[in-house]
């Protein structure tokens, strides 16, 4: 049998009953690989960036000026992809989601005997995936940890990859897959300082709650030194393994190179080959012999057959099965004479793969299941990556007076605390107890159940996190912190509203369907459209949000997405994760501009149902361009969504998106009262768009959803258009003198076509930094200066009462304030108080 000594070692293990302490494997726990992983970890810590630096050159032979990998980076990367190569990425990313959303259920609640119990899962905040990357690209392992990240629900999910020695860059297909799979920060970093960084958190790189991931024995060795800070994911995911029990049913060639797929991986792992066939060992390995000196990789699987590869003979299938269940695989192939009945004797494994035509790549690819998998043993007692590792389960619990009854639990209470010596316990029973029985608590009845503690009915889980939407209200002399016009309607509105509501028949519904509004709406903005509009094409609504949430309810919901270019109006996201639907974000470039060719590929990738492109935008005050919502336009309808442009202070910029209004196109341009016709208390807003959109929409509303009242006052508001159009031109014309007084102190504005201007006030280091640039443009320095600055001068306004609204906390918005137009008094004030403040 000396021919089995190739490059496979050989185990002879017939006739041996008990395997215990018979089985080689590497070894992780050598003292060197454990002093060098702690000493990496301490100066990350106490260094940060700089030591991320130091290791980075000196382990991968990188210098890297920047950490982070640039969106621009990623989105480059993802269009340059190969078409069939996308396609291939984009399968494995749905069924991976698919998989994992099937393991999101809601949990049951359950009592009896007094005691209500529920439970509900929040996931962890912030999540880190570790993707290696010196030996070869792995965007596979991208998406089978980011992903499942994602469908838990982590709003901010970070992946750590080294990049490659030979161009300094981390791998382009890497980079894709974090693009498709929505993740928007990754760092060029990899080891056991990588693990580090995302364990204690860094300059650029803040700390995760969770860590997940597979990598070589230091970064194995990093996590488990890291495990008392964060979570750690799939207990010991470090290097590959594979146990391959095989017989001559399959041909050798099939369990040879499954053998040596997971030996692509690199030194330190395992590859076994596990049969009572001395045949099938001899030619199997012979074949692992040839294919492995054909293969590229050569080097990297001879490494781990050297110290890790193994063929094993054992006496039967029932032998081969023990022997595996001590190892306990990574990965566990069975291939071999019925197969499926040797499924229930597998005890430990990470996954199997069952039957010749289940090799183990197929996991690591498109199966669905994460390919993140204990290593090392320890599939003793772990399992493979799930949606699970990212979420934290919350127990509530709630207890009747009935449960204080004779016989009822809370006696066993006070027997257990009484037994275990704890008296507090016990008395907080007795205490209750005496309370009841004198009657000075009272006793909870149906007839009181004002104080009768009960279990809550569950909110939508997809709604229980999402925080209402609100804006300061703080009592001062200037409000210039609300989107609404300065002045009230014209003297000669009020005097007609009141005549028209003599007239009205107060004890009769309104009219349904608004027709006179709606008429009268489709004349004003007839001009603005070519082959002029109808009363077909209008829908009204209580104020625009109401017009927004109902193009959510027809197109959005669950299972549907929407995309938005952030930062913009936060109110498009909340609207429709209170219907139920998914929420894709673009990021906008550092001036807040749209990139559109990165808002092309993110609704070719996304699919979304509707589109939100808010014009100008809230908060910069920035216009899209006609030919950028054409193209967005175009993309939209390619994947047979829906673009819905907000343009509530659309009578402001020099140029509106109603032109683009045509009956066949997926197009709809909603507007409102609140800013051009000084009827802000209304909450009337409207929308212009296709017939068969607004037939969908009448589906949504309520019966009789905008009253008598409001239907009036808008249509009489409409007949002062002239004298609105000239308070327009005036605010445009104090939007310009403000905007010239800005430039005048250290603030940073950005160009507005709204009736508002979002700047972000400059404390004295990075004013100092403004002044020493070319194009006055905040750099990253003094942005993250300004963000507890902007605070301060939003507070000092307030002193001096002018209230303006703080963005200080929105995202990418740090220190940034946004003031809308006033009356002349009212800026000249605005203006004063903000010199003032900062001088």
């Amino acid at each position: 049998m000396t021919t089995l000594i190739l490059m496979l070692n050989l185990l002879d293990l017939r006739g041996v009953t008990d395997f215990t302490g018979r089985l080689p494997r590497p070894s992780v726990d050598e003292e060197g690989p454990v002093e060098v992983v702690r000493g990496i970890l301490s100066e990350v810590q106490s260094r940060g960036d700089q030591a991320l630096r130091e290791f980075t050159s000196r382990f991968d032979g990188v210098e890297l000026s920047d950490l982070r990998v640039s969106a621009e980076e990623m989105q480059s990367a993802l269009l340059s992809l190969a078409p069939e190569l996308r396609k291939a990425l984009e399968l494995a990313r749905d069924r991976i989601a698919d998989h994992h959303r099937s393991q999101l259920q809601e949990p049951v609640d359950h009592g009896g005997d007094g005691v209500h119990i529920r439970s509900y899962r929040t996931p962890v905040e912030r999540a880190g995936c570790y993707v290696p990357g010196g030996r070869a690209a792995y965007p596979s392992t991208l998406l089978m940890t980011a992903v499942p990240a994602l469908v838990a629900g982590v709003q901010e999910v970070v992946v750590c990859v080294p990049a490659d020695k030979a161009t300094g860059r981390v791998a382009a297909v890497t980079l894709a897959a974090a693009a498709l799979a929505g993740v928007t920060e990754v760092y060029a970093i990899g080891g056991a300082q990588a693990i580090a960084a995302m364990a204690y958190g860094t300059e650029s790189i803040a700390a995760v709650d969770v860590i997940c991931g597979p990598g070589n024995k230091y970064v194995a060795i990093a996590k488990q030194q890291v495990a008392t800070r964060v979570g750690v994911a799939a207990a010991f995911a470090g290097p590959s393994e594979v146990v391959v029990i095989a017989d001559e049913t399959v041909p050798a060639t099939f369990a040879a190179i499954d053998v040596i797929l997971q030996a692509e991986h690199g030194p330190d792992g395992l590859a076994w080959l596990i049969t009572w066939e001395e045949s099938v060992a001899e030619s199997v390995t012979s074949e692992v012999e040839r294919l492995t000196e054909a293969s590229p990789r050569r080097a990297e699987i001879a490494a781990t057959l050297a110290e890790g590869g193994y063929a094993v003979l054992v006496d039967s299938p029932e032998a081969a099965l023990q022997v595996s269940n001590l190892v306990a695989p990574e990965h566990l192939e069975l291939l071999c004479r019925d197969a499926e009945a040797l499924v229930p004797l597998i005890k430990n494994a990470g996954a199997v793969f069952v039957g010749p035509w289940s090799p183990a790549s197929v996991g690591d690819y498109v199966a669905g299941p994460s390919h993140v998998l204990p290593t090392f043993g320890t599939a003793r007692f772990a399992s493979a990556l799930t949606v699970d590792d990212f979420l934290k389960q919350h127990h509530i619990i709630s207890v009747d007076e009935s449960a204080y009854d004779p016989g009822g639990i809370a006696g066993a209470v006070e027997a257990l605390a009484d037994a275990e010596g704890l008296t507090a316990h016990a008395d907080s029973i007795r205490l209750r107890d005496a309370a009841r029985a004198s009657g000075e608590f009272g006793s909870i009845t149906p007839e009181s159940k004002k104080t009768k503690l009960m279990a809550r009915p569950n909110v939508r889980s997809s709604l229980d996190l999402i925080a209402g939407y609100h804006s300061a209200q703080v009592d001062v002399e200037v409000r210039l912190n609300t989107n609404e016009s300065p002045e009230p309607p014209p003297s000669g509105f009020v005097d007609a509203l009141k005549e028209s509501l003599d007239s009205l028949q107060w004890n009769r519904y309104p009219d349904r369907e608004a027709r006179a509004l709606r008429d009268r709406i489709a004349q004003v903005e007839s001009p603005l459209v070519s082959g002029g509009l109808s009363a077909e094409n209008i829908c009204v609504a209580n104020g625009s949000n109401e017009i927004l949430q109902s193009l959510c309810l027809a197109y959005g919901g669950p299972n549907r997405s929407v995309l938005t270019f952030e930062p913009t109006y936060a109110l498009h996201q909340h609207i429709a994760q209170v219907c139920g639907t998914d929420v894709k974000h673009v990021e906008r470039d550092s001036e807040f501009q749209l990139d559109l060719d990165q808002a092309l590929a993110a609704i070719v990738e996304h699919r979304p149902s509707i589109t939100f492109l808010c014009s100008p935008n809230n908060p910069t005050g920035m216009v899209e361009s006609s030919s950028t919502v054409r193209a967005v336009l175009d993309a939209v309808e390619s994947v047979d969504g829906l673009l819905v442009v907000d343009e509530a202070y659309g009578q402001f910029a020099a140029w509106s998106a109603l032109g683009l209004i045509e009956e066949e196109r997926s197009i709809v341009v909603t507007r409102t009262y609140s800013k051009t016709w000084s009827a802000a208390a209304l909450r009337l807003g409207y929308l212009v768009a296709p017939t068969w959109v607004i037939e969908q929409l009448d589906k949504v509303l309520l019966p009789y959803h905008l009253d008598a009242v409001t239907q009036a006052a808008g249509l009489l508001a409409l007949e002062y258009q002239s004298e609105m159009e000239q308070r327009v031109a005036g605010l445009v014309g104090e939007r310009t003198r403000v905007s010239a007084a800005l430039a005048d102190l250290p603030v940073q504005q950005w160009p507005s076509e709204a009736n508002f201007i979002l700047f972000r006030p400059l404390g004295p280091a990075a004013a100092a930094a403004s002044a020493d640039t070319a194009t006055g443009t905040a750099t990253d320095t003094h942005t993250a200066l300004a963000g507890n600055f902007g605070d301060l001068v939003w507070q000092g306004l307030v002193d001096r009462s002018v209230l303006v609204r703080n963005c200080s906390s929105w995202p990418r918005l740090s220190g940034c304030l946004r003031v809308t137009l006033g009356t002349a008094a009212e800026n000249t004030k605005f203006l004063d108080a903000l010199g003032d403040v900062l001088t």
